[in-house]
């Protein structure tokens, strides 16, 4: 058998294994495309088009194709800023494109590149459509803050105004007794000094379910009285609170809460596991990001990685990525932990164009 036979043979069997991984590959139920290094699609799958609307013919070599699918500048630069920076590593992200009916689309893209390289592509991605997934969620989360706003009144409106009533009554009625009943009025006295902390208590419950209103300065009110409250509780603590606001805050209601809650666990963990003794709050609002940074003096994480997933920092986890937030936590320079979560300042604008 000749050498060109054996090489027609091998070249047969590589073309007919190619063909065989794009027929998978447009079949595959997930998105995937590809990118060369001048940044243009060169993969586009059937998924693709039939989450976008848009063909390969429309968008493979297109040099409009990114525009057209993030149409909103700002977001095209952090997305492709994001991509840039990430490019080399195994990582998942969550971006929102224009379809060709004008509606958006939610994908979590997967970066496979990074592990598996193919020749003439710079990166390639597989993305899962989680739109009505991410609908439900938002629904949820909706209905979620609203119950707990209503609950919230409720404490505060009605039974605290109750309450009200009884420890004013209760004082009342023991002034009125004071002098022919001593013991009676003292007893009294004491029902109003507990109708009055469980006041204070409804209160706190109250603004524990809702702790940011809903005003511009809601967040900044929130985070500025949360220090303050635990700077009364401990007046040895050294807590500072600071803002830099340099353009509108425009997220909704419940990421501002989710940032707020965040903020709050960091610094629970400061100051009861961390041992910290000076602990410094930030909020940062740009133009086209959010973010709070909680640093501390502490002991600084445990050496062992293993050790560093908390019940605390999962759940700052799961509240940043329930508002597509970048969270990280990593050791101060000088001892001590940072804390901080990033989002993006768009969020009421995409609901709007949604």
């Amino acid at each position: 058998m000749s050498d060109t036979s054996e090489h027609a043979r091998e070249h047969a069997a590589l073309l007919a294994s190619e063909r065989r991984l794009r027929t998978i590959v447009q079949g595959m139920p997930v998105l995937m495309d590809a990118y060369d290094d001048r940044g243009l699609i060169v993969a586009w799958n059937s998924e693709c088009e039939r989450a976008t609307g848009y063909t390969a013919a429309e968008m493979i070599g297109n040099p409009k194709a990114m525009e057209t699918l993030y149409p909103d500048t700002k977001y095209r630069e952090v997305m492709q800023a994001e991509a840039d920076r990430r490019r080399t590593v195994e990582y998942s992200c969550v971006w929102e494109l224009t379809a060709k009916d004008g509606s958006l689309r939610t994908i979590e893209w997967f970066n496979v590149g990074a592990r598996l390289k193919i020749p003439g592509w710079l990166e390639w991605s597989i993305g899962i459509n989680i739109t009505e997934r991410r609908r439900l969620e938002d629904a949820l989360r909706d209905a979620t803050l609203r119950e707990q706003r209503r609950l919230g009144r409720e404490l505060h409106d009605g039974l605290g105004q109750e309450l009200t009533g009884v420890a004013m009554l209760a004082a009342s009625l023991a002034r009125a007794h004071a002098a022919k009943d001593p013991k009676l009025a003292t007893e009294l006295e004491e029902l109003s000094a507990i109708a009055s902390r469980t006041i204070a208590s409804c209160k706190n419950i109250a603004r524990g379910l809702a702790p940011v209103a809903e005003a511009q300065s809601g967040l900044s009110d929130a985070l500025r009285g949360l220090t303050a409250d635990l700077v009364r509780q401990n007046s040895t603590l050294g807590i500072t609170y600071t803002e830099d606001n340099s353009a509108p805050l425009a997220i909704s209601l419940e990421t501002r809460n989710q940032l707020f809650r965040i903020a709050q666990e960091a610094l629970a963990n400061a100051l009861s596991h961390a041992s910290a003794r000076k602990v410094r709050v930030k909020l940062v609002v740009a133009a086209e990001r959010v973010l709070i940074e909680v640093s501390d003096d502490g002991r600084g994480l445990p050496p062992d990685p293993a050790h560093r997933g908390g019940i605390g920092l999962q759940t700052m986890r799961d509240r940043a990525r329930a508002i597509r937030a970048r969270l990280t936590v990593s050791s101060a320079a000088h001892g001590g932990t940072v804390v901080r979560c990033e989002c993006a300042n768009l969020e009421l604008e995409l609901k709007a164009r949604r």
